[in-house]
């Protein structure tokens, strides 16, 4: 968020006043209905045609500002994927051509698109729907207040264990939906895999154990969602049943204080509106949580895979004009086992070559070694007597 409110201040400052303005009219229509509660049974001596006004006039004003707090709160998240994804990019370009090419090109592009949109959702716009309901929570609670102190204190100690439960589910909702991502991750490298050698396994009669091994790594994924999907519905019966302890005990409550005369009708209407607006934000926290956690883990790992990029290296230098090129006993080690090497050779720019030997000789080596795609080689390669580890890549 810290792009985001660095970048956007203007448009976070005006989330959070039309999310105050929001709040108010949403907790307000309580009062609403208290105010008609009040005249159906004589308690106030305002007219019913006015009051229709009332309703009238509060619902559109709601309306005009449910829609630019919910449009200003959308477009805020879509901004801020939009600026993350501009950052993440030029990271991406900021890498030097060996740690670029260390990935393959689908990992990048899965980066750029279907994890920035799971990014979106379940992080830049969770965040904010949860900052707004934060907001309903805390003036739902200065509005009960003002009703019935006594009341609202009971409401809000009800409220306490719906407080504490996303703390409770959190290392065990963390825990699974760290496993389902990374489940995820091992079925997609393994699918990669399996397909960019489906020539191969197809031709050489692997079909059986190729698709016993996909059943495998899908069954392992199954598994994972199966205990993610069991933690998250446990904390939501969790929630669900303490949110029924607070409505209906709020009733309860009312109930006995109108018996006794201490409470009119309108206002346990209202207070039980009220308690709606307070657990409501409480009840959708643990929902939110966990896509929280999801984007927030996500969002850790995106950041720590760019860490070690360098936009400026002061050791990176450019070259003049191309004279010659010195090959001083390099070696390049392919999985620990085969080896290519170029010996001592020098290439100068005013002679022409053929490079010529059979598959596995070492011939495109030769070039991504010139193209800086692999960097990890014993032996030195010098472009005019300069350490091509020392000269930019462009």
């Amino acid at each position: 968020m810290k792009y985001v409110i660095r970048t956007y201040p203007k448009q976070t400052l005006l989330f959070s006043v039309l999310s105050v303005i929001l709040a108010i009219l949403n907790v307000s229509n309580a009062l609403v209905l208290q105010l008609m509660m009040n005249v159906a049974t004589k308690k106030s001596s305002l007219s019913y045609s006015f009051l229709v006004l009332i309703v009238i006039s509060y619902i559109i004003i709601n309306a005009i500002f449910y829609y630019f707090q919910q449009y200003n709160s959308e477009y805020l998240a879509k901004k801020s994927i939009s600026l993350y994804r501009n950052i993440i990019f030029e990271r991406i370009s900021a890498q030097r051509i060996s740690s670029f090419t260390k990935k393959d090109s689908g990992e990048y592009i899965s980066l750029m698109t279907s994890q920035m949109d799971t990014l979106e959702q379940n992080y830049f716009t969770a965040i904010f729907w949860g900052s707004y309901l934060l907001i309903q929570f805390i003036t739902a609670c200065i509005v009960a207040f003002f009703i019935n102190p006594v009341m609202a204190l009971v409401a809000i100690i009800l409220s306490i264990p719906n407080m504490f439960l996303p703390l409770l589910f959190r290392k065990v909702l963390e825990k699974t939906t760290i496993k389902t991502v990374k489940a995820t991750d091992t079925y997609i490298s393994k699918i990669s895999d399996y397909l960019k050698g489906f020539v191969d396994w197809k031709i050489n009669g692997g079909s059986s154990f190729v698709k016993k091994q996909e059943k495998s790594a899908n069954k392992t994924l199954l598994a994972n969602q199966k205990n993610e999907v069991r933690a998250m519905n446990l904390s939501t019966v969790f929630n669900n049943t303490f949110s029924n302890i607070l409505y209906l005990g709020t009733w309860l409550i009312g109930s006995f204080l109108i018996l006794n005369k201490s409470m009119t009708v309108g206002a346990i209407v209202a207070f039980s509106q009220l308690v709606t607006n307070i657990s409501f934000p409480i009840y959708s926290f643990s929902d939110m949580f966990s896509q929280i956690v999801s984007g927030k883990k996500l969002f850790k790992e995106i950041e720590s895979s760019f860490v070690n990029v360098k936009k400026n290296n002061p050791e990176i230098q450019t070259i003049s004009d191309f004279k010659n090129i010195k090959f001083d006993n390099v070696s390049v080690v392919y999985n620990s086992e085969r080896v290519v090497k170029i010996g001592n050779l020098e290439i100068s720019n005013d002679k022409k070559y053929v490079i010529h030997g059979p598959s596995g000789s070492g011939k495109t080596t030769l070039f991504k070694l010139l193209t800086k795609q692999i960097l990890d080689y014993q032996g030195s390669i010098l472009f005019n007597n300069i350490n091509i580890k020392k000269i930019k890549d462009n």
